[in-house]
């Protein structure tokens, strides 16, 4: 049996990291007389404590509003989103993990 043994000083000290999270978001809107049309993009950055603990994730959304008269109108939202971050497991930080949302 082989004991555990630390190999220096303040080694949870030294293996930590100062995390930090950023949020950007921008957005347009156009109104009229006819109707709206809005569009957002959002970004989310967030670095954790831990080395290879991060996380990005991106959102556009897009959405507006047709009137035609008074008693007809016609409205349609849609949203992208994006997440990236490190892959754990069996090849854990040689590739990265991308999933997408339509």
């Amino acid at each position: 049996m082989m004991l555990l043994s630390s190999r220096g000083k303040n080694n949870l000290k030294n293996f930590m990291q100062t995390g930090l999270i950023t949020n950007n978001n921008i957005s347009v809107t156009q109104t009229g007389d006819n109707g709206y049309f809005r569009a957002g993009l959002n970004h989310i950055y967030n670095k954790g404590q831990f080395p290879n603990q991060k996380l990005n994730i991106t959102n556009f959304t897009m959405g507006g509003e047709m009137r035609v008269g008074t008693k007809f109108s016609m409205e349609a939202h849609m949203g992208y989103t994006r997440k990236e971050s490190p892959r754990y497991g069996a090849r854990a930080m040689a590739t990265r993990a991308i999933s997408t949302r339509y």
